[in-house]
């Protein structure tokens, strides 16, 4: 067997090892009409009910096997667009701290006289929003 055939049978040891049928069942997330969620095998409508979603699930597994990893997958996905979510949102945040500090810096950069009383407030919000920007793990400035 050359070098070239031996290349072949990685892949076609991995296509027989996952047969093309080992993820052919549907299952249909359907909503009631009167209201309420449910998971059929057969199509929603012949439960007089709307189509949210079909899955794609292994075949051969039990339904309520099948229910358990969609409901899995969806826990899962649902974690990411959360850590997603809140990522954007610190990102967001970190973005507003940066640009009011970046204001008061000019501010202050021009070298023109301010009441002691507004240079106190300054001071405190300036410590403040060094404060936030630790809280938040922004980016080094």
């Amino acid at each position: 067997m050359s070098a070239g055939d031996k290349r072949w049978m990685v892949p076609l040891l991995a296509i027989g090892l996952f047969p093309a049928s080992a993820w052919s069942a549907q299952i249909y997330e359907c909503v009631a009409i009167g209201g309420g969620d449910f998971y059929s095998e057969v199509p929603c409508f012949e439960h007089k009910a709307i189509a949210r979603t079909r899955h794609t699930v292994p075949d051969g597994m039990p339904f309520s096997e099948q229910v358990k990893l969609i409901n899995e997958r969806t826990s899962k996905a649902r974690e990411v667009a959360t850590r997603e979510a809140a990522s954007r949102s610190r990102a967001q945040e970190c973005g507003r701290v940066d640009q009011e500090l970046a204001a008061m810096a000019k501010k202050y950069a021009k070298g023109d006289y301010v009441e002691i009383n507004e240079v106190n407030r300054d001071q405190a919000r300036h410590r403040h929003l060094k404060s936030r920007r630790t809280s938040l793990g922004c980016a080094s400035e």
